[in-house]
């Protein structure tokens, strides 16, 4: 796979997916990895709402525009 592959994703799929990681490292990097920190319990939570959301967010934006 080179540079001009394109698999077909959307721009907000990568957002998406940048987001996540973003949130994903700055977990780690707040608590230290130490996950018995209270805010290492959304390490997951946090971007699968996120991900509920914005895709709860499309369909209805999809089913409006016809």
């Amino acid at each position: 796979m080179g540079p001009d592959h394109d698999i077909g994703l959307s721009t907000g799929t990568k957002i998406g997916y940048g987001l996540t990681a973003a949130w994903m490292v700055g977990v780690l990097v707040y608590t230290d990895g130490n996950v018995r920190h209270p805010v290492f319990d959304t390490l997951f939570i946090v971007p699968l709402g996120g991900w509920v959301v914005a895709l709860t967010v499309a369909r209805v934006i999809r089913r409006f525009r016809g």
